[in-house]
C-alpha cells in the first residue's frame, strides 16, 4: 500500500514505487547520478564527456 504522504509515485504493472517527502533529496542524488552515467563516455575508449541532448557526431 502507498503511503498517503508520498510525494512521488510510479508504477509498473503490480510493482509500485514511492518517495516521500523526506527523501526528495535523495531521489534528486539519484537522478543526477543515473544522468552523469547517461550522458559520460570514457576518454579510455576514445569517447569524451557530452552534453545531454546533443548527439556526438
Amino acid at each position: 500500500m502507498v503511503p498517503k504522504d508520498a510525494a512521488y509515485v510510479g508504477q509498473f504493472g503490480k510493482t509500485y514505487v514511492w518517495v516521500t517527502k523526506g527523501n526528495l533529496e535523495n531521489l534528486t542524488r539519484l537522478t543526477l547520478a543515473i544522468l552523469d552515467i547517461h550522458t559520460f563516455r570514457s576518454e579510455r575508449i576514445g569517447g569524451s564527456r557530452v552534453q545531454p541532448g546533443i548527439l556526438p557526431r
